[in-house]
C-alpha cells in the first residue's frame, strides 16, 4: 500500500472473517475501523477504535445487509478522507455497481479483492467486470496488483489469467507523478496459499 494514511480519517472494511491482522495497522495509528461481516457474530478482537456490525455488504440495504452509502452515511462525516479495504468473496461486483461515485470518491486509498475473473471469458462476465473496474478508474488508478494464487490459473490464448486478483487503487488527487508500469512482482508481495506461484508478466 501506498504510505498516504495521514489525515485518514476511517477505514472500512468489510469481509473480517477471522483476523483483523490489516486493521491493527491502522488502529495502533489512532484510526478508526469500520467492520462488517454477516458469517460472524463479534469481532475477533475488541479494541476501542473498532465499531463492528454483523450484517453483509451489498448492492440494497435490507435486514440483513447494508449498501456502501448508507454505511459510510451512517458512519462517516460528510468531509472525512476515508480508505476501503473489501474481501467479500465476489460480491464486490454488485456493491461496486451500486455505490454512488460521490461516496467512491470518498476512498483516498482502495484496497480490494477481485474475484471469479474466470468469468471475464463470458459476454456477460467480461461486461460486469468492465462496468465495475470502469467506474473504479473514473477517479482512482491502479497502483499494484497481485495475482492470489488461491485457485489454480487459466491458460488462455498462451496467457496465463488469475481467477482471483488483488488490487490497489488510489484517488487520483493523491498522485502527483507517474514514473510508468511497475515491477511486478513487488519485493513486498507474498504468495497467499503453498500453491505454485503466480505472477504478472505485463503490469498493464
Amino acid at each position: 500500500m501506498p504510505q498516504d494514511f495521514e489525515s485518514v480519517s476511517r477505514i472500512f472494511s468489510p469481509g473480517v472473517a477471522e483476523s483483523v491482522e490489516f486493521e491493527k495497522h491502522f488502529l495502533g495509528l489512532g484510526i478508526p475501523c469500520e467492520l462488517i461481516d454477516g458469517s460472524i457474530e463479534a469481532s475477533p478482537e475488541e479494541h476501542p477504535l473498532i465499531n463492528f456490525r454483523k450484517l453483509w455488504l451489498s448492492g440494497e440495504t435490507r435486514e440483513d445487509s447494508i449498501c456502501l452509502d448508507d454505511w459510510v452515511t451512517q458512519r462517516a462525516h460528510p468531509n472525512e478522507d476515508l480508505m476501503l479495504q473489501m474481501d467479500i468473496e465476489g460480491s464486490e461486483y454488485e456493491v461496486l455497481l451500486a455505490a454512488s461515485q460521490e461516496v467512491l470518491d470518498r476512498f483516498r486509498i482502495i484496497v480490494l479483492e477481485l474475484h471469479d475473473l474466470r468469468s471475464v471469458f463470458s459476454r456477460s462476465g467480461l461486461v460486469l467486470f468492465r462496468l465495475a473496474i470502469n467506474k473504479l478508474k473514473t477517479n482512482h488508478t491502479i497502483v499494484h496488483a497481485h495475482p492470489n494464487n488461491c485457485n489454480p490459473p487459466l491458460m488462455i490464448g498462451g496467457l496465463v489469467w488469475p481467477d482471483v486478483m488483488e488490487i490497489t487503487l488510489v484517488r487520483k488527487d493523491r498522485i502527483k507523478e507517474f514514473y510508468g508500469d511497475a515491477s511486478l512482482p513487488h519485493p513486498l508481495d507474498l504468495d497467499n496459499t503453498p500453491n505454485p506461484s503466480i505472477h504478472l508478466v505485463n503490469p498493464s
